[in-house]
């Protein structure tokens, strides 16, 4: 694919793309050193962590997310610390604390969380930093002396960093504009359209693509920054780049960014190199909004982490999650109307995906691969049921679908299953 298959106005105009392949080897095309990408597993998943057999929560990394009080946060943003860490402690930080303002403290307290809460104060906060090996900050913040301060100890301490938000906000503040990541830290930044034009105003001026303006900041100011948007760029120092376009439109709420944030640092603070970590949790943020669907808020973001993680890692194993209405106040038995309905409803949607995650990064199938892929259907509050296993015996066809769960008695839902998967 060019960039212009992905990037938008440009992508949506095209259409349907496939690539086919014209004759020239795989070799030819490694040699030619590409420095740009589609955003694919592909790309990252032999550096992702995965832990082993002898791991402990110590050795999953340590991951440390600021969280303002109420005087350096309008209140009703405190939650986005806790979508931030939250989303960190998914992904596989073995460790997630929540540094507070003694002040933010009731209302972290509200909910339960999978983070430690250390309420402390500027120098507490600097000794924290030290002691993990990540950190996220910026969800939250507002202007003002205090945030100022916090940041400047963060950037100072800090190893590993992820900027997001507030702390966009008072970079661009500086009066020559032009932050530079020091020596030693590595850093994300995780801008919008409008924080990076605050950011890089010269940059965002010229009329260049975003893949373009996004490669410029990055080299400018030595960090992986991440222009999201409908076709988010990941862009590196060294002029590497990967073009993201697995998500959702629905992924557009207050929090989303916040979770993103999370994502990456939980990765970075499991030793993930910054321009893969950012791939990474890019693709995986998107991937959970794409399972989680409509109407989706942030919240319902971290939930869906395990179930893309288990798709990613499981070989070639795929949990899809659907709900299914109407099934009425008291459930007792799927019936096979209802079962017709979801099957004929979901099927192409579910061999579409069976189909991309058999894909190669050059849109090609793995032709000796045999995956079995679960479906868990949720049916309810009071039905969870695994009843579907796709097996595909050939890369391009889906042989058949076929039940193998508990929830029914009879076979006339795998003839329908059947009859639905030759009709897709």
């Amino acid at each position: 694919k060019k960039p212009a298959h992905l990037l938008e106005p440009s992508a949506t105009l095209c259409g349907e793309v496939r690539v086919a392949p014209i004759g020239i080897p795989e070799e030819a095309s490694g040699a030619v050193g590409a420095r740009i990408w589609e955003n694919h597993p592909s790309n990252w998943i032999k550096a992702f962590p995965a832990p082993g057999k002898a791991t402990h929560k110590h050795r999953r990394g340590k991951l440390l997310v600021w969280c303002p009080g109420p005087e350096g946060s309008a209140s009703a943003t405190l939650g986005a610390a806790r979508l931030a860490a939250r989303a960190g402690a998914r992904i596989g930080a073995g460790w997630t604390t929540i540094a507070c303002d003694p002040s933010a403290l009731a209302v972290l307290a509200l909910e339960p969380l999978a983070a430690i809460v250390r309420p402390t104060d500027l120098d507490g906060f600097t000794g924290l930093t030290i002691e993990h090996d990540a950190l996220v900050i910026g969800p939250g913040m507002s202007k003002g002396p205090p945030a100022e301060a916090v940041l400047a100890a963060g950037l100072a301490a800090a190893r590993t960093v992820v900027l997001d938000a507030g702390a966009l906000v008072l970079l661009a503040a500086e009066p020559d504009a032009a932050w530079r990541a020091p020596t030693g830290l590595s850093a994300v930044l995780t801008p919008h359209e409008g924080e990076f034009a605050r950011l890089w105003p010269d940059i965002a001026a010229e009329a260049w693509s975003r893949l373009d303006k996004a490669r410029a900041a990055a080299e400018r100011c030595r960090a992986v920054v991440v222009l999201k948007g409908a076709d988010t760029i990941v862009a590196a120092p060294d002029g590497r780049a990967a073009i993201n376009v697995h998500a959702s439109p629905w992924l557009a709420t207050a929090g989303s960014g916040d979770v993103l944030a999370g994502l990456i640092g939980g990765l970075l603070a499991q030793r993930m190199a910054p321009f893969e970590a950012a791939c990474a949790g890019v693709w995986l943020h998107g991937d959970a909004g794409l399972r989680q669907g409509p109407g989706q808020i942030a919240d319902d973001l971290p939930p869906m982490i395990p179930l893309t993680l288990r798709a990613l890692l499981g070989g070639h194993r795929l949990l899809v999650g659907l709900g299914v209405g109407g099934v009425g106040p008291q459930p007792q038995r799927v019936g096979d109307d209802l079962l017709q309905r979801f099957i004929f409803a979901g099927v192409q949607r579910l061999l579409h995906e069976v189909l991309q995650i058999l894909r190669d990064r050059d849109g090609r199938f793995h032709g000796s691969a045999l995956p079995s892929v679960q479906i868990s259907i949720d049916l309810g509050d009071r039905h969870h049921v695994s009843v579907f296993q796709l097996q595909v015996r050939q890369v391009r066809e889906v042989i058949a679908l076929m039940l193998v769960g508990h929830a029914l008695d009879r076979n006339d839902g795998a003839i329908a299953a059947r009859q639905a998967v030759d009709g897709a």
